[in-house]
Protein backbone atom coordinates (compact mmCIF):
# COMPACT_ATOMS: atom_id res chain seq x y z
CA UNK A 1 0.00 0.00 0.00
CA UNK A 2 1.34 3.17 -0.84
CA UNK A 3 1.37 5.90 1.36
CA UNK A 4 -0.22 9.45 0.32
CA UNK A 5 1.05 11.59 2.66
CA UNK A 6 0.72 15.42 1.27
CA UNK A 7 4.22 16.70 0.80
CA UNK A 8 5.34 19.31 3.39
CA UNK A 9 7.36 22.60 2.34
CA UNK A 10 10.61 22.75 3.06
CA UNK A 11 11.41 25.22 5.84
CA UNK A 12 13.25 28.35 4.77
CA UNK A 13 17.04 28.51 4.94
CA UNK A 14 18.20 31.11 6.74
CA UNK A 15 20.14 32.54 3.74
CA UNK A 16 16.97 32.94 2.42
CA UNK A 17 16.09 34.87 5.27
CA UNK A 18 18.57 37.16 5.49
CA UNK A 19 18.52 37.96 1.86
CA UNK A 20 14.82 39.05 1.72
CA UNK A 21 15.67 41.42 4.75
CA UNK A 22 18.21 42.80 3.02
CA UNK A 23 16.06 43.29 -0.03
CA UNK A 24 13.07 44.29 1.64
CA UNK A 25 15.33 46.98 3.53
CA UNK A 26 16.89 48.19 0.30
CA UNK A 27 13.64 48.56 -0.73
CA UNK A 28 12.61 50.53 2.44
CA UNK A 29 15.43 52.89 1.69
CA UNK A 30 14.75 53.28 -1.74
CA UNK A 31 11.50 54.63 -1.30
CA UNK A 32 12.64 56.69 1.95
CA UNK A 33 15.56 58.38 -0.38
CA UNK A 34 13.12 58.95 -2.82
CA UNK A 35 10.57 60.54 -0.96
CA UNK A 36 12.90 63.01 0.63
CA UNK A 37 13.75 63.98 -2.88
CA UNK A 38 10.47 64.58 -3.83
CA UNK A 39 10.22 66.50 -0.48
CA UNK A 40 13.16 68.37 -1.17
CA UNK A 41 11.83 69.19 -4.88
CA UNK A 42 9.12 70.76 -3.23
CA UNK A 43 10.91 72.93 -0.79
CA UNK A 44 13.50 74.19 -4.20
CA UNK A 45 10.50 74.76 -6.25
CA UNK A 46 9.18 76.82 -3.00
CA UNK A 47 12.27 79.04 -2.37
CA UNK A 48 13.34 77.00 0.44
CA UNK A 49 16.99 76.84 -0.91
CA UNK A 50 18.76 76.09 2.32
CA UNK A 51 16.20 73.55 3.64
CA UNK A 52 16.29 71.50 0.66
CA UNK A 53 20.06 71.54 0.77
CA UNK A 54 20.35 70.26 4.02
CA UNK A 55 17.59 67.54 3.39
CA UNK A 56 19.97 66.82 0.16
CA UNK A 57 23.10 66.54 2.37
CA UNK A 58 21.66 64.34 4.67
CA UNK A 59 19.86 61.65 2.33
CA UNK A 60 24.01 61.81 1.01
CA UNK A 61 24.56 61.24 4.68
CA UNK A 62 21.89 58.13 4.74
CA UNK A 63 23.53 56.55 1.64
CA UNK A 64 26.74 56.25 2.75
CA UNK A 65 27.07 52.72 4.71
CA UNK A 66 29.15 54.18 7.21
CA UNK A 67 27.38 57.67 8.09
CA UNK A 68 23.72 55.88 7.47
CA UNK A 69 23.04 56.08 11.29
CA UNK A 70 23.80 59.24 11.26
CA UNK A 71 22.29 61.01 8.35
CA UNK A 72 18.90 58.68 9.66
CA UNK A 73 19.38 60.87 12.96
CA UNK A 74 19.60 64.01 11.46
CA UNK A 75 16.89 63.61 8.88
CA UNK A 76 14.52 62.86 11.94
CA UNK A 77 15.44 65.94 13.55
CA UNK A 78 15.10 67.83 10.66
CA UNK A 79 11.35 66.51 9.98
CA UNK A 80 10.06 66.32 13.43
CA UNK A 81 11.47 70.21 13.88
CA UNK A 82 9.86 71.16 10.99
CA UNK A 83 6.30 69.24 12.25
CA UNK A 84 6.93 71.06 15.39
CA UNK A 85 7.41 74.50 13.54
CA UNK A 86 4.72 73.97 11.56
CA UNK A 87 2.52 73.08 14.77
CA UNK A 88 3.87 76.23 16.54
CA UNK A 89 3.11 78.64 13.80
CA UNK A 90 -0.37 77.88 13.17
CA UNK A 91 -0.58 75.97 10.38
CA UNK A 92 -2.58 72.54 10.38
CA UNK A 93 0.13 70.13 11.45
CA UNK A 94 -1.46 66.61 11.35
CA UNK A 95 -0.59 66.34 7.67
CA UNK A 96 2.98 67.24 7.87
CA UNK A 97 3.75 65.69 11.34
CA UNK A 98 2.03 61.99 10.15
CA UNK A 99 4.62 63.04 6.88
CA UNK A 100 7.08 62.81 9.46
CA UNK A 101 6.54 60.03 11.42
CA UNK A 102 5.55 57.74 8.16
CA UNK A 103 9.10 58.57 6.64
CA UNK A 104 11.40 58.74 9.47
CA UNK A 105 9.99 54.97 10.24
CA UNK A 106 10.81 54.09 6.86
CA UNK A 107 14.52 54.95 7.16
CA UNK A 108 14.49 53.76 10.39
CA UNK A 109 13.27 50.19 9.16
CA UNK A 110 15.16 50.49 5.89
CA UNK A 111 18.28 50.68 7.52
CA UNK A 112 17.22 48.29 10.46
CA UNK A 113 16.93 45.57 7.79
CA UNK A 114 20.12 46.08 5.53
CA UNK A 115 22.09 46.36 8.51
CA UNK A 116 20.62 42.84 9.66
CA UNK A 117 19.68 43.53 13.00
CA UNK A 118 15.71 41.68 12.32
Amino acid sequence: MTDLALPTAAPASEEFRRRARLYTGRVLSALFVALLAYDAAVRLAGQGVLAAGCEIGLMGLYLIRRTAGLGAALVTGLLMGSAVLRAWSGAPAEAAALFAVYLTGLGWGGLWLRRGMA
